[in-house]
């Protein structure tokens, strides 16, 4: 899992603004990966893409990972909390 994570923050801070402030995590569900992007609220829209375009690429690098290792994971995108 270690391997797409860092391809996926590879991805993702290229795209932000805010580079310092994305953050890729697993957590694990039953049988089920969850792959968490945080990122900050300015981001998002960037992450996301025009009709989701820019997120489903990167779930679609996922999922070629995940058949390959016959795992099942998702991919979340959520704002960062910043205090």
């Amino acid at each position: 899992m270690q391997k797409i994570e860092e391809l996926v923050l590879f991805v993702v801070k290229d795209l932000a603004e805010d580079k310092d402030s994305v953050e890729v995590s697993t957590l694990e569900s039953n049988e089920d990966f969850i792959l968490d992007i945080r990122v900050s609220k300015n981001d998002i829209a960037k992450i996301i893409g025009k009709k989701g375009k820019v997120i489903n690429a990167v779930r679609g690098l996922v999922n070629l990972y995940s058949i390959k290792n016959n795992k099942r994971i998702l991919v979340e995108i959520n704002e960062k909390e910043e205090f």
